[in-house]
């Protein structure tokens, strides 16, 4: 007890010793927890169509700016928002390629075997009441 009791006093003097900073909190908490800023804004394209010129000069400037942002670390991306219901409108999916597909993942469908033991049985049959209430307590199964 009075080992224990020193242990935890000489840990408590190691921890009032270490100074750290907010700031140094701060930055360690943003390397370990933040990956990656998402900005993005959503506008109907067809808004500003009839305002947009494109030359094949613009279309150059474009492609070097996203090769020199690739460099520098950052990226980007697109995202493409759609309707689900007039997406499922579109897609016809026949019966015999809806059975191809689930018999071809047939693995995945299937359940692994499980086994559930509730009771531990031992034969007393032929024992003496001595020699059942030595080795094992009795017990009622109901």
């Amino acid at each position: 007890m009075r080992r224990q009791r020193m242990l935890v006093k000489v840990k408590n003097i190691v921890y009032a010793s270490v100074l750290v900073t907010d700031k140094e909190v701060e930055d360690q908490y943003k390397r370990e927890k933040e990956r990656a800023t998402i900005k993005y804004i959503a506008f109907p394209p067809a808004k500003f169509k009839d305002q947009v010129t494109v030359s094949p000069a613009i279309c150059t400037r474009f492609s070097k700016g996203i090769m020199r942002s690739f460099h520098s670390g950052k990226r980007s991306f697109q995202v493409l928002i759609a309707d689900q219901a007039k997406m499922e409108q579109s897609m016809v999916i026949s019966d015999s390629d809806l059975r191809a597909v689930y018999a071809g993942s047939m693995d995945n469908f299937r359940m692994p075997e499980r086994v559930k033991a509730r009771h531990i049985l031992i034969k007393t049959q032929g024992k003496s009441d001595a020699e059942r209430s030595r080795r094992w307590p009795r017990r009622r199964i109901c």
